[in-house]
């Protein structure tokens, strides 16, 4: 099997394990999410398309966690595939980011400890 065919097929896995730990109730299939780096109007460089995209996702995520949905973000090299591409109709200059996967959680990840803030920020 082409290594492509195995990664698609690893994203594939990585989506049953994510909805055998979420498992949605309202959001039946993971969401693409897309950011047009093509040419567009008005003109809004790419990198600034990247970090609007970034901060709807986040504030998806929020949202749905605010309303005590789980959430996660699904990507890796499958998103580049052309499988993918056409699966979804995306159109030339829009680049797939990520899935979004909403819904009610199964069974939650142990906690991890959260270090000070003296382990991390100082002043000069």
């Amino acid at each position: 099997m082409p290594a492509l065919e195995m990664e698609i097929s690893e994203t594939a896995q990585a989506l049953i394990h994510s909805r055998q730990n979420v498992s949605p109730r309202r959001l039946t299939e993971p969401a693409p999410s897309a950011a047009q780096l093509g040419p567009a109007e008005p003109d809004i460089p790419a990198p600034e398309r990247l970090v609007s995209l970034g901060c709807a996702l986040q504030n998806m995520l929020l949202s749905a966690h605010a309303r005590g949905f789980g959430t996660g973000l699904s990507s890796g090299r499958a998103m580049r595939s052309a499988r993918l591409r056409t699966l979804f109709a995306l159109t030339e200059g829009e680049q797939p980011a990520c899935f979004v996967n909403i819904g009610t959680v199964s069974k939650y990840k142990p906690q991890r400890p959260r270090p000070g803030a003296s382990e991390f920020v100082s002043s000069l």
